[in-house]
């Protein structure tokens, strides 16, 4: 699997995130990987071992392997595209093999020792093909995405690689309109049915009718709301919190509220910095508002979020999501307007001194490409950060 490396390249490092092109947070900690680990090393090779090889090596420009070729539940494993169409081609010119290929394959679906079979020839052919990969590989980076965190499964590191994003192009994007208020509220599917690990219908009800609620007291004022999403599930959830609106809230009000359908990162940074204030509940929405230097409020639903909100000195906005009210929501959201200014000055400050602390992450990596010099082949692994903000891995 040597299509990646070149004859200029001053060594090879391999990206690896269960993450496959839907998730705005993993896209910005890929982004800040990739520019700052060849702003270390312009000559560095570089690839991805993602879910989605074929969406995420579109969305990063650098070949992309499969991370896995089975499934799991919240992890679907997409294979590589070249290799369906090599095998379509292949059973194009066999004839009647093709109709025999195609009953093995229901077979292999449907009856229980086949599928077993099948995952375990699967697997093996995986594995052996890794292990090519890998043999050319000098450093292997496992990095943010939820992989380590708890719910998911994991352990804290620190700090988010985010944070030491590069300038996505425009960087002045939309900018706030000091005529109208405008905020950005991101529902997270937490604990509904079919969307989350730990489902729970009641937990659910409760946050979206609360964050409903909340959304109308804003809309009220003449404030425009603009729903939007850092990871694409979150996005089915906007017609339900919608339709938890009050039918007697006024047309002129209903008429603020806006859905966005960003899908990649420069577009959600730009149209975060065209709010003034954001609430919000995932990780890189939170933490994605602190780089656009935005306020936020947090409905945290893990201690990942807590982590963030208390580094960030905002544990003064940070409310749980399983006993979060619209009273709460509002009452914490008036007073982050009214000390905006201060705020606004305090995640600038932290977001330079978390950058710092980032590049020396990165120059490690440089010093491990460095170390194979004379050595043996081998590939170092490093694991550069998970998608947690905390610096102390106790809390």
């Amino acid at each position: 699997m040597k299509f990646w490396r070149t004859q200029r390249s001053s060594g090879c490092v391999a990206l690896l995130t269960p993450y496959d092109g839907g998730n705005l947070g993993d896209a910005a900690i890929q982004e800040a990987l990739i520019a700052n680990l060849r702003k270390v090393d312009p000559g560095i090779g570089l690839c991805g071992i993602t879910l989605d090889p074929a969406r995420t090596s579109a969305l990063h420009h650098i070949p992309c392997y499969p991370l896995a070729v089975t499934s799991r539940p919240h992890y679907r494993a997409k294979r590589e595209q070249s290799s369906r169409l090599d095998a379509a081609k292949a059973l194009a010119s066999a004839g009647t093999a093709a109709g025999l290929y195609r009953r093995l394959r229901r077979m292999a679906r449907t009856v229980p020792l086949f599928r077993g079979l099948k995952i375990l020839a699967d697997e093996t052919r995986h594995a052996v093909r890794s292990y090519r990969l890998l043999r050319d590989v000098d450093v292997l980076v496992v990095a943010g995405g939820g992989q380590l965190d708890d719910e998911w499964g994991g352990c804290p590191v620190v700090p988010d690689l985010a944070f030491s994003l590069p300038a996505l192009g425009d960087e002045t994007g939309l900018q706030p309109n000091p005529a109208r208020m405008r905020v950005g509220v991101s529902p997270i599917a937490y604990a509904q049915p079919g969307l989350w690990p730990t489902e729970n219908a009641v937990q659910y009800e409760h946050y979206m009718t609360h964050l409903a609620h909340f959304v109308e007291s804003l809309l009220r004022r003449g404030i425009f709301v603009t729903l939007f999403s850092s990871s694409s599930p979150d996005e089915q959830l906007f017609p339900d919190l919608c339709a938890r609106l009050d039918p007697g809230l006024e047309d002129e009000a209903r008429r603020r509220l806006s859905a966005s359908d960003v899908t990649s990162l420069h577009d959600l940074l730009s149209l975060l910095r065209s709010f003034d204030f954001v609430v919000a509940s995932r990780l890189h929405g939170l933490l994605l508002s602190f780089v656009a230097g935005k306020p936020a409020v947090a409905a945290s639903y893990d201690r990942k979020v807590r982590c963030l909100m208390e580094e960030m000195d905002q544990t003064a906005y940070c409310l749980d999501i399983q006993s979060v009210t619209s009273d709460g929501l509002l009452a914490a959201f008036l007073d982050l307007k009214t000390h905006g200014d201060q705020v606004t000055a305090k995640l600038s400050t932290t977001r330079l001194a978390y950058d710092e602390l980032l590049q020396s992450q990165y120059r490690l990596v440089g010093e491990l490409l460095a170390q194979r010099s004379g050595s043996p082949r081998r590939a170092h692994a490093a694991v550069v950060s998970d998608d947690q903000s905390c610096r102390r891995n106790a809390c």
